[in-house]
């Protein structure tokens, strides 16, 4: 019976559809293990409904059965960021298909390969693949193709989308005609490290009450295994960009 919105994996809808049915009260949080989190956030579902993720347009607070990475979005694209866990979130579901797993701990999604570009190009990637499916679904909709024949067809050409966005395929020919003027992203990463360190407080709404998530510490990252990156790129671990922090749910009394 509060006014700040409690999500469940049950609750999310969408990459950008989030609809909350239940509110907590300040005292709620405070007496639980769940945590309020900016607008801005992205809530990665790592127990039910394993894979889920969201970006939230308000501040919210959530079940145990996600965690939500909290970074600053002036240094990081929310939008990029969401659809690039959108994919690689899904090594966990087929990972533990199967098996009675409990869940993804904040270590494993800690250490996730992040494919890391510089700002500018990270904000065309975003621009280009909404444009894309702008036109796909515009497209769809001409054809009139019923239900049936849309949910594979769609799924097949944006899993294709994505996996050129990331390869940064969509933006090779606007990356050659801004060369010599894109920071490499190895310096923005730096920046995103200097700042994590040198502010104790979660960098985002001063008005949001959050308790500081892990900040995991690892070793050098081994990209042997990992696919060649444009210039510019870097690769990096989620734990390097985002706080961490767990969700709960608050007692009824």
């Amino acid at each position: 019976d509060g006014e700040i919105p409690w999500i469940t994996s049950a609750d999310i809808h969408g990459l950008k559809d989030i609809r909350p049915r239940k509110q907590i009260t300040k005292s709620g949080i405070d007496s639980s293990a769940t945590h309020l989190v900016p607008s801005g956030s992205l809530i990665v579902v790592t127990r039910v409904s394993l894979g889920k993720i969201a970006l939230t347009n308000v501040p919210l607070c959530f079940s145990q059965d996600s965690q939500a990475l909290v970074g600053n979005n002036l240094l990081i694209d929310p939008g990029y960021a969401l659809y690039y866990l959108s994919i690689a979130v899904q090594a966990f579901k087929f990972e533990n298909r199967g098996t009675t797993i409990a869940g993804v701990t904040k270590k494993q999604l800690a250490e996730v390969p992040f494919s890391f570009p510089p700002l500018p190009e990270q904000r065309r990637i975003v621009a280009r693949i909404e444009e894309l499916f702008t036109r796909l679904d515009a497209g769809i909709e001409a054809l009139n193709i019923g239900a049936t024949g849309r949910s594979p067809l769609l799924k097949r050409y944006r899993q294709s989308v994505l996996k050129a966005a990331f390869e940064g395929n969509l933006t090779a020919e606007w990356r050659e005609a801004h060369k010599g003027e894109l920071e490499p992203a190895s310096v923005l990463l730096e920046k995103i490290k200097a700042e994590r360190k040198n502010n104790p407080t979660r960098m985002g709404d001063p008005n949001t009450v959050h308790r500081r998530g892990d900040r995991p510490v690892a070793p050098t990252m081994d990209t042997s295994g990992l696919p060649e990156l444009p210039e510019g790129w870097v690769w990096t671990r989620i734990g390097e960009l985002y706080d961490i922090v767990g969700g709960g749910t608050p007692s009824t009394s």
